[in-house]
């Protein structure tokens, strides 16, 4: 019987429990005889198990466990009294190797969020037409978005050459980051209008978007829509809208968007209607529903499309790439790329770091 209060009682309470027993037990043993006696004790042991006094109780197991994390800290306390150098070692280690891995896990966690700003950033795509450059032809834009039913637009970007000066009044600066683009980029970015809207934004020549930024250090707190930029001293170009700063982590890092069909107007036909001219940065936008693999197996009969008869036996070993937005920050070194990208070997090396640090 008393196997079975050992089992089940708390050991606060087992003791107390067997001195009543063992002494009803005298009592009835004197009054009625042993058989009695052991049927009494019996019956009491049965009532005696309680939820409270169980060692299985949840009061009880926390009570226990409090018990013991006492014991450890104590325990701890004493050996890092006994042992200080070397417990301040430990401890520091692991405060630096957790502090760095959180550092890194930072910076991976920004390298891995490039693009994803833009809400259709799934579903867009960077095509280029040489093996080695991030451009591509003028003409590969309106080919692709005339060839493909699959796609929902296309836009082109391209650097207007140089340091330019912007000026407004006596107000001027100087930015690389100057782009002519097609007006469809407004729709495959989703750019985000502060003043004036996407329509009609850069269908003429000689119209701009420019930033939140660019348009507080030319204009300040005016309003900068309908107002006039001179760029290099000779152009004179209007405002037509102010959007949000583009996403700090995107290779797309620009100031003013003008209007690329001045391009036409000061660039020849042999060079508007070139296919070796890489000068443009060419991205395309799929429909809803349509997948990467779709789109990717019709580029080899568009090719054979693009590319003219008497030149298809030279170019057999030339494919177009098709790099998701994504993948370009980490996965993209071609000549020329919109701004300097890194490298998913770095990754990979300083998530190693992080493993092999913890």
């Amino acid at each position: 019987m008393d196997r079975v209060l050992d089992w089940y009682c708390h050991p606060s309470y087992v003791d107390e429990i067997k001195g009543d027993l063992f002494e009803l037990y005298q009592e009835w043993l004197a009054e009625r005889g042993g058989r009695w006696s052991n049927l009494f004790y019996f019956w009491n042991l049965i009532l005696f198990l309680k939820v409270y006094n169980s060692k299985f109780s949840i009061n009880n197991m926390s009570n226990y466990r409090i018990s013991l994390l006492r014991h450890f800290v104590a325990v701890s306390a004493r050996n890092l009294i006994k042992h200080k150098a070397y417990y301040v070692a430990n401890i520091l280690g692991l405060a630096l190797g957790v502090g760095i891995s959180c550092l890194i896990y930072l910076h991976v966690e920004r390298e891995l969020s490039y693009e994803k700003a833009y809400p259709k950033h799934d579903r867009i795509f960077r095509v280029s037409t040489h093996q080695e450059w991030a451009k591509s032809s003028p003409v590969l834009g309106p080919m692709m978005a005339e060839y493909f039913p699959e796609l929902e637009a296309v836009g082109r970007f391209k650097r207007h050459w140089g340091e330019n000066f912007l000026k407004v009044g006596d107000n001027g600066l100087v930015s690389e980051d100057v782009f002519e683009a097609d007006a469809e980029v407004i729709e495959i970015f989703d750019f985000e209008f502060i003043e004036g809207s996407a329509e009609g934004a850069l269908d003429r020549p000689y119209t701009t978007l420019i930033t939140e930024t660019l348009a507080k250090k030319l204009f300040g707190d005016q309003t900068a829509l309908g107002e006039v930029i001179e760029l290099n001293d000779r152009d004179k170009v209007e405002v037509t809208g102010v959007i949000k700063d583009l996403p700090k982590y995107s290779h797309l890092q620009m100031d003013m968007i003008m209007s690329l069909e001045a391009f036409y107007q000061y660039t020849s036909p042999e060079g508007t209607e070139s296919k070796g001219w890489m000068v443009m940065y060419t991205f395309a936008l799929l429909k809803e529903g349509v997948t990467e693999a779709e789109f990717r197996a019709k580029m080899p009969a568009f090719q054979q499309h693009y590319i003219p008869e008497e030149y298809r036996e030279y170019m057999e070993e030339v494919s177009f790439e098709v790099m998701p937005l994504t993948d370009i920050h980490l996965q993209s070194d071609r000549i020329q790329e919109m701004a300097e990208n890194s490298d998913i070997v770095y990754i990979y090396i300083f998530v190693s770091l992080a493993v092999i640090i913890i």
